[in-house]
């Protein structure tokens, strides 16, 4: 089993779809809650977070320097998971390192 260096740096970014469920996925925007939050505040957006589909990326960073980075996508016909997400991109990025 892969486990994170106490010493390493990860950084993770959750990435949601943004838009109504009728919209055509091509109209579809993929942020950041942040982003998103930012966006509506300034243009008082109707559109929503949609609970289908996601992007998670990860990337682990040694303190020797070296560097690895891990995706889990969420298909749009599934719901998404914050966590399960996290665990596959996380996995993904260890593997990098071997």
């Amino acid at each position: 089993m892969l486990k994170i260096p106490p010493d390493a740096d990860v950084k993770i970014r959750h990435l949601r779809y943004i838009g109504s469920e009728t919209d055509d996925p091509d109209d579809v925007v993929v942020m950041t809650r942040g982003e998103y939050r930012r966006k509506k505040q300034q243009a008082g957006s109707r559109a929503g977070i949609l609970p289908h589909g996601g992007v998670t990326q990860v990337t682990v960073t040694l303190p020797d320097g070296r560097r690895s980075s891990g995706e889990a996508v969420c298909s749009r016909r599934e719901n998404y998971s914050r966590s399960l997400g996290r665990m596959i991109a996380i996995g993904r990025a260890l593997k990098g390192l071997e």
